[in-house]
């Protein structure tokens, strides 16, 4: 089974959700799939400590305008990318984590996934930037996905072409 099929029946039964910008464009269509704490995060179903309530709108926005296919910027050296990159890599790399860089407003957040094909990514989890440890978050993150996915490996590529199809800058 594809690895589209399978975002369709997690889709189905309720374990991802494709998240819909409330305004749509079609300069370039991007997907993302949310899950586990991720999707409670970006959704806030209450599980999610007040103090990131913004941070959380703020997210849903940040995703909006990648689903619209604007211009983004994806650091593809954990350790020497641009402090613009929205999507960055994350050390160890072969591992196919990525996070989005939630920086305004404060308290800083990360949220955790992986890119499934292009312009298709998948979020599954999240932690506040201050004092998140890198490694235990592609760890963990890794183990959601391993458990979504047996049979499929996240998109690991030293081509940026690899993630987004469009619209990309790579920091």
């Amino acid at each position: 089974m594809s690895i589209q099929s399978e975002i369709e029946q997690h889709c189905k039964a309720g374990s991802l959700k494709l998240h819909v910008p409330e305004r749509r464009s079609f300069v370039v269509e991007r997907h993302v799939f949310l899950g586990g704490e991720a999707r409670s995060f970006i959704d806030w179903d209450g599980t999610v400590d007040v103090k990131f309530d913004t941070v959380s709108a703020r997210a849903g926005s940040v995703l909006d305008r990648f689903c619209n296919g604007s211009y983004v910027t994806v650091g593809m050296d954990p350790h020497n990318k641009k402090s613009t990159s929205l999507i960055a890599r994350v050390d160890p790399v072969g591992d196919g984590i990525v996070d989005f860089r939630i920086t305004d407003p404060n308290p800083a957040v990360r949220i955790f996934g992986s890119f499934a094909a292009v312009d298709v990514i998948v979020l599954l989890t999240w932690s506040p930037r201050q004092d998140c440890d890198f490694k235990a978050e592609v760890t963990r993150c890794r183990k959601v996905w391993d458990a979504l996915f047996p049979k499929h490996l996240p998109i690991v590529s030293e081509k940026i072409e690899s993630y987004v199809s469009k619209h990309f800058d790579a920091g």
